[in-house]
């Protein structure tokens, strides 16, 4: 496998194991994915630090008692150890008051390569947020009987 595919590869594996710690609300896993000294540009505001990110995402998260997160595989312009790229996100989002969003946007993203692929910054844009209607869904958390270590 070329070194430029091997790099596309691993950086949207990334992207999933992203996606897939937001959907398990899994602080951990959720913050492995960045670089100790990334930094994130959410609503207006840059968080730099790994630390400071965390705390960032985990207070956003106490706030929606239910989420779904899905990503496109990006777009991707890789330079040696560094990449930038694209991709799209959908969110459906539970409210603390048991109404629902649903949001499309993009996030604008820098790589580094250490011993892995991690996040260097990354920008949320939205690009459409809409209130939806759950009523009738069968909305539920993640199982709880699930090995949490079932990927490891």
């Amino acid at each position: 496998m070329s070194d430029q595919l091997h790099a596309e590869v691993r950086i949207n594996a990334l992207l999933a194991r992203y996606a897939d710690a937001v959907v398990r609300r899994d602080p951990d896993d959720w913050i492995a994915t960045w670089a100790p000294d990334a930094s994130w540009f959410l609503a207006g505001t840059e968080i730099t630090g790994r630390e400071a990110i965390l705390d960032t995402w985990q207070r956003a998260m106490a706030g929606f008692p239910f989420v779904i997160h899905t990503v496109t595989p990006a777009v991707l312009r890789i330079d040696g150890d560094q990449a930038r790229g694209r991709c799209s996100v959908q969110e459906v989002l539970r409210l603390p008051d048991g109404g629902a969003r649903q949001i499309f946007g993009v996030y604008h993203d820098r790589f580094v390569l250490t011993q892995d692929w991690h996040f260097a910054h990354r920008r949320f844009d939205v690009l459409l947020a809409r209130p939806i209607d759950l009523d009738g869904a069968d909305v539920v958390p993640w199982p709880a009987d699930v090995d949490p270590d079932f990927l490891r």
